[in-house]
């Protein structure tokens, strides 16, 4: 009878450590589970807070280029309207520059509807405006000839004024005896310059360098077709 109830009290020992064994087993496996589980939930989270982050930036990125190009067509905008300000301006000048235009004289005879010069330094900067009225399409050549009245080493005296270059080390040549300029003047370069060609009008414009200590007081303009002079002109400065 003891050895039964030894028996009895013994299976249920077992039995009760199989069963304990048998639910910490199954209690590892679903710690097992929910670990993996979690990790799987944490991966994605990153992946999306990656993902999220990169769509973040790169709408950044796309704003700041958005921001750039918007910046940029307002600055190619404000350049646009400067030089159009600009070019209207000159455009003004030019309309008050050929209102000055009169009926011409008589047939063929050329003439000089405006002469404005300006000094500045060594420089005389021109702009002459010629007319001439004729039935037929023929053309007047000519030559500008600009001379100036003025003071040199104490003197009063007339010089022939050159148009203006530049020498190879970017300085302004300027001629230092006023007989050097009647040299100048008879090469090819000076010609073109110089030279008019036109059937009704013509506009000319550019630059005339002074002598050494030459100081100018009054600057005259000459139209010659050969030896003759066909119109002139002068201005006080």
């Amino acid at each position: 009878m003891l050895i039964r109830s030894l028996l009895f009290v013994f299976g249920v020992i077992v039995g009760g450590a199989a069963v304990h064994y048998y639910d910490n087993l199954n209690l590892k496996k679903e710690k097992m589970v929910l670990r993996v589980e979690f990790e799987k939930i944490l991966r994605n989270a990153r992946l999306n807070m990656k993902s999220d982050y990169e769509e973040l930036q790169n709408s950044i990125k796309n704003l700041k280029g958005k921001l750039f190009v918007s910046n940029s067509t307002i600055q190619r905008f404000r350049i646009e309207n400067d030089r159009l300000l600009a070019e209207v301006s000159d455009l003004s000048r030019d309309i008050e520059f050929y209102e000055q235009l009169l009926p011409s004289g008589p047939m063929g005879l050329v003439t000089i509807r405006s002469l404005d010069v300006k000094r500045s330094g060594d420089l005389i900067s021109y702009k002459i405006l010629l007319s001439r009225k004729v039935n037929e399409e023929t053309n007047f050549k000519g030559m500008l000839k600009f001379q100036a009245v003025g003071m040199l080493n104490g003197k009063t005296i007339m010089v022939d004024l050159i148009p203006a270059r530049i020498t190879e080390d970017n300085k302004l040549a300027i001629p230092a005896n006023p007989k050097v300029a009647s040299k100048i003047l008879n090469n090819a370069r000076s010609h073109s310059i110089l030279s008019v060609d036109f059937v009704r009008w013509q506009q000319s414009t550019g630059d005339l360098v002074l002598p050494a200590g030459f100081e100018p007081h009054e600057i005259y303009v000459k139209v010659l077709e050969g030896n003759q002079v066909r119109a002139s002109k002068s201005v006080l400065l």
